[in-house]
C-alpha cells in the first residue's frame, strides 16, 4: 500500500487506539476556506480542543473522518510512524521580560502604533491606578469588571474561574490592579505572585470599552502600562501573560508578540505530532500558519497554494511580519504553486524581507 494511502492513516490511528490512547474524529471547514476538513485526534479527550484551531467555526464528531482523515494529530509520547510528521507544542505562554525602566518597556514593544498610545497615556493626567491585596478589591474586580467583560465578549459559555479559587489565590500571594479615568475605575487586573515576579492572570474593563475599538485599545494601553509600573515597584524580573495558540496571526499571538513577549512552550501542555495529507499542505498552512519545534528553535510553517489571493509587497509584509519573532529561526513554505509563478516570487520576497536574515526553505507539494 503506497504511503499516505487514506486507509494506511486510518489503521495507525486504529492501532494507536488498541493501545490504549482516546480516539476522535472531528468534521467540519477549514478555517478561513470552504475545503472540508477531518482530523483525527488521538490523546487525552481534555486536550482534544487543541484542533478546533483548525476550523472556520463549529466542528462535529464524525465517523467517516476516521476512514480518511486530511489531518491526525497524536499526542506524545504515543508513536505516530508517518512520513512528513511535525512535533509542536499546541499552546505556548507569553513571558515579557521586564526593562531597567518604564521608558525603557515601552521602547521594547514591537508595534509603533502601541507604543504612542502607552505614551499618551504616560502623559495623560486623567489617568491613574491603584493596587490592593484585600478580598474585598477581588471580589469587587470580579463582579463589576471581569466577569461582565467576559461573557460580553466570549459568551456565557466561556469557562471562567470561580471567585472562590481566585480568593485562595489572592491568600497565597496576590493583588488587584485598577485602573481608573478621570476617578472612574475602567478597567483592571488580578496579578499573583510568581517566583520570577507577577502573573498576569486576568483582566477586565467597563462594559462601555466595547463599543469602541479606539476606546478598548486606549484602556488596555493604560492596563499595560500600569503592570509595567508594578512590575517595577516590586522588582519583578518577569511577567507572565498566560498561554496563546501557537497559532501565529491568532490575534492573542500577535497583540502579545506586539507587546514584547517571548515565547515558550506552555506549562502543562504537552507535545503533539502533526500529519497533513500532503497534497492539502499548502492550503492548510496557509489558512493555520503554525509555530513548530522546540523551544530556542521554532519555525513557522506557512503555506502559499494556487487559490492564495494575490497581494501586494507592502501587504504580504504587513501580513508576514509576525513571523519574525526572537525564538524563531527559519521559516518552512509548502506550496504547490511554480516557482516562476508572479504569486510565489512576491510572497516568497515579501516572506525573505519580513524574516530578515533567517533561513527560508521551500517545499513543494
Amino acid at each position: 500500500m503506497k504511503r499516505g494511502d487514506g486507509s494506511s492513516v486510518a489503521r495507525d490511528a486504529w492501532v494507536l487506539m488498541r493501545s490504549g490512547a482516546s480516539f476522535h474524529q472531528l468534521s467540519g471547514v477549514l478555517k478561513g476556506t470552504e475545503q472540508p476538513l477531518a482530523i483525527t485526534y488521538v490523546g487525552a479527550e481534555a486536550h482534544r480542543e487543541q484542533c478546533s484551531v483548525f476550523f472556520k467555526d463549529r466542528w462535529e464528531p464524525r465517523l467517516g473522518a476516521a476512514l480518511k482523515p486530511d489531518v491526525l494529530v497524536v499526542a506524545e509520547p504515543l508513536p505516530l510512524p508517518r512520513a512528513g510528521v511535525l512535533r509542536y507544542s499546541p499552546f505556548l505562554d507569553a513571558v515579557l521580560d521586564v526593562e531597567p525602566s518604564v521608558e525603557a518597556q515601552i521602547r521594547a514593544v514591537r508595534s509603533k502604533a502601541h507604543r504612542r498610545r502607552l505614551r499618551k497615556v504616560s502623559r495623560g493626567r486623567e489617568w491613574d491606578w491603584s493596587v490592593s491585596d484585600r478580598p474585598e478589591a477581588l471580589e469587587g474586580f470580579f463582579r463589576t469588571l471581569h466577569r461582565p467583560y467576559v461573557e460580553a465578549r466570549f459568551g456565557e459559555k466561556q469557562v471562567i474561574a470561580s471567585l472562590e479559587a481566585l480568593q485562595q489565590r489572592l491568600a497565597r500571594g496576590g493583588r488587584v490592579l485598577t485602573v481608573t479615568h478621570r476617578g472612574e475605575p475602567v478597567c483592571g487586573a488580578a496579578l499573583f505572585d510568581t517566583p520570577e515576579g507577577l502573573d498576569y492572570d486576568r483582566n477586565g474593563f467597563r462594559l462601555d470599552s466595547l463599543k469602541s475599538p479606539v476606546l478598548l485599545s486606549e484602556r488596555t494601553a493604560a492596563l499595560e502600562l500600569a503592570i509595567f509600573q508594578l512590575a517595577r515597584e516590586r522588582s519583578a524580573r518577569t511577567v507572565f501573560l498566560g498561554f496563546c495558540r501557537a497559532l501565529i496571526d491568532d490575534g492573542l499571538f500577535t497583540h502579545k508578540r506586539r507587546l514584547g513577549c517571548r515565547f515558550v512552550p506552555a506549562r502543562g501542555s504537552g507535545r503533539s505530532q502533526l500529519w497533513v495529507r500532503p497534497e492539502l499542505r499548502p492550503r492548510f498552512f496557509a489558512a493555520v500558519p503554525l509555530v513548530m519545534g522546540p523551544c530556542g528553535e521554532f519555525e513557522v510553517h506557512v503555506g502559499l497554494s494556487r487559490d492564495s489571493a494575490p497581494l501586494t509587497r507592502i501587504q504580504w509584509r504587513a501580513r508576514l511580519k509576525n513571523f519574525a519573532i526572537p525564538a524563531v529561526h527559519r521559516a518552512v513554505v509548502w506550496t504547490d504553486v511554480p516557482a516562476t509563478d508572479p504569486l510565489r516570487v512576491t510572497f516568497e520576497a515579501s516572506l525573505r524581507a519580513a524574516l530578515g536574515t533567517r533561513s527560508v526553505e521551500i517545499r513543494e507539494a
